[in-house]
C-alpha cells in the first residue's frame, strides 16, 4: 500500500498520460486538479483527504516527477501473478466501533493465510475479509459476498507507481466495472460481487494482455 498520501497522488496521477504530462509542464491549477482526483485518491488511501492536502502533494509531485513509460507499467499487470479467493464477505460500520472489532479479531487470532482488508472514509470503516475472519467477527444477514481477483506485482515493479489506477482505466475503458480497486505494496485486489464471474475472467483477459492507455483509450 502507498504509506502516505503524496505516493498515493503519483499514483493516480501518473495512470493519465494527460495528467502526467500538463502536471510536469507546470501548466495546471492545482487546486482544480485536487478536486478532480479527489475521489480516486480517497479510494486509494482509504480515508477522505481535504483538498487542500492533495494540492500541496500534487506540488511535491510535480518537483520529482517525470513522464511514465506506460509500457512499463502495462507490462507490470501483464506480466503479474493471479489469484482468485472467493467467499470474500463486506461489513461497513462506524469509525467508533473500529476498536472493538478489532480487539476481539485480536483476542481471538486469525490463521496468517486469512484476508482481511481495511479501509476508512467519510467516517466509515469497509472490512473485506474471508470465511475465517467473519467466523470470528460473526456473519449477519445482510453481508454480501464478493470474489477478489489478487494481482501480485513482481518485486521488479513492486514500487512502480500508476499501476493501481492505470488498471482501473484500462478496465473502465472495456466496460468492466469491480466494486472497488485497492493496492497494498505490491499487491492490488479487484472486487466484484459474487454473480460478476464473467466481469471478472474477462479482466483477467484484458490485463494480461500489455497495452498502454494511449492505445487503449482510442478504441
Amino acid at each position: 500500500m502507498p504509506v502516505n498520501i503524496t505516493q498515493v497522488v503519483e499514483e493516480v496521477v501518473t495512470a493519465d498520460p494527460c495528467l502526467s504530462y500538463t502536471l510536469t509542464s507546470g501548466l495546471i491549477n492545482y487546486s482544480a486538479l485536487a478536486i478532480k482526483i479527489r475521489p480516486a485518491v480517497e479510494r486509494l488511501y482509504g480515508q477522505s483527504v481535504r483538498v487542500n492536502t492533495i494540492v500541496q502533494s500534487l506540488r511535491r509531485v510535480s518537483r520529482s516527477m517525470t513522464l511514465t513509460d506506460y509500457s512499463v507499467v502495462a507490462q507490470s499487470i501483464a506480466s503479474a501473478d493471479y489469484h482468485i479467493i472467493q467467499g470474500i464477505r463486506e461489513r461497513v460500520f462506524p469509525v467508533t466501533e473500529l476498536v472493538e472489532v478489532f480487539s476481539n479479531i485480536s483476542k481471538k487470532g486469525l490463521p496468517p493465510e486469512s484476508t482481511v482488508i481495511v479501509f476508512v472514509a467519510d467516517g466509515l470503516v469497509t472490512l473485506l475479509g474471508d470465511e475465517q475472519v467473519f467466523s470470528v467477527i460473526g456473519k449477519r444477514e445482510g453481508d454480501e459476498e464478493f470474489t477478489l481477483l489478487k494481482i501480485v506485482l513482481r518485486e521488479a515493479y513492486a514500487g512502480l507507481p500508476g499501476s493501481s489506477a492505470y488498471l482501473a482505466q484500462v478496465l473502465g475503458n472495456n466496460r468492466i466495472t469491480p466494486r472497488n480497486i485497492i493496492r497494498r505494496g505490491n499487491q492490488i485486489f479487484v472486487v466484484f460481487r459474487r454473480r460478476d464471474s464473467e466481469s471478472l475472467f474477462r479482466a483477467i483477459q484484458t490485463l494480461q494482455q500489455p497495452s498502454p492507455i494511449r492505445e487503449t483509450t482510442s478504441n
